[in-house]
């Protein structure tokens, strides 16, 4: 009984957008938890915890209301997945490293390592450059024709 007098309580809280790992999606950012969107109505849209349908299957949701555009959602206690913070800030670097990997033409490792010279040392745990490496490969060959993805390809390609 307690849990479901918990499940109908709501918080208003503040929220933010941050981009998500896929092109063009986004999710909600709200008092360090990450939400996805789940469906829309006219009235309302409905989100739910990034970590739903993972196998622990977090309930934790709220939803944004069309008339005063607050974050309506369950308390944070409800949420049965870890602290999501550092997920949200390794989102932002990985969206940041792949907006440079895009633009600039140097080496990827280089890259890696300016981005992150001033980043949480618990972040980059959770990054190293090899796992970030091939997202980054992803990002830059989609500037390119096939088979131009090392640094001497690209020089030659930019020049000609």
């Amino acid at each position: 009984m307690e849990a479901l007098e918990q499940r109908t309580k709501f918080l208003m809280a503040e929220f933010s957008f941050v981009p998500g790992l896929k092109v063009g999606s986004q999710l909600l950012l709200s008092m360090g938890k990450l939400y996805v969107k789940q469906k829309s109505t006219d009235k309302k849209t409905y989100y739910r915890c990034r970590k739903w349908g993972k196998s622990l299957g977090c309930p934790g949701s709220g939803y944004i209301c069309a008339e005063d555009l607050r974050f309506h959602l369950f308390p944070p206690e409800i949420h049965t997945c870890l602290d999501n913070e550092l997920t949200a800030a390794e989102l932002k670097l990985r969206t940041k490293l792949k907006a440079k990997a895009e633009e600039a033409h140097s080496d990827l490792s280089i890259i890696y390592h300016d981005i992150t010279a001033n980043e949480d040392p618990n972040l980059l745990a959770k990054l190293p450059y090899s796992s970030a490496k091939q997202s980054l490969k992803r990002s830059r060959s989609k500037l390119f024709p096939s088979g131009v993805r090392d640094p001497p390809d690209v020089e030659r390609y930019l020049e000609s």
